[in-house]
């Protein structure tokens, strides 16, 4: 799917970040090791999850429309299923803090969706990441 992305995109000259949750080892190692050959490609382990502040980023980013969401569907890479945008839209309107601690999300409430696009968009919208992932290359 990538290289058929890379290639019908133009992606070759074109700098992609691929930003993955740091607790996914695994996953991160192997798409550094398959990615390994598009020198384009960095695959960033993101690891600073503050809730409040990625939770901001992604306000800010539907406030400053630098952030749409179209009404497509899409396919699940490993299991191959669909998923409906309404899923991410519900799990959106439904995002809460725990009660009890502010600082995490209520566990009873499904955020896998919305945690895949916290972590992108916090770290393209904070500058001082990109500079700090620019100088470790």
């Amino acid at each position: 799917w990538f290289i058929w992305l890379y290639k019908n995109y133009g992606l070759m000259n074109k700098p992609i970040y691929i930003v993955v949750d740091g607790h996914c080892t695994d996953i991160i190692e192997e798409m550094q090791y398959e990615l390994a050959p598009f020198q384009n490609v960095q695959v960033v382990k993101f690891t600073r999850k503050d809730l409040v502040e990625t939770s901001k980023a992604v306000n800010n980013a539907f406030s400053d429309q630098k952030l749409f969401l179209t009404l497509e569907n899409w396919k699940e890479i490993v299991s191959g299923d669909e998923v409906d945008i309404s899923v991410l839209l519900l799990e959106l309107q439904t995002m809460c803090c725990d009660e009890q601690d502010g600082t995490k999300f209520n566990d009873s409430i499904p955020n896998d969706l919305t945690d895949a696009m916290r972590y992108p968009i916090s770290w393209f919208m904070n500058p001082y990441q990109r500079d700090d992932f620019a100088e470790r290359r």
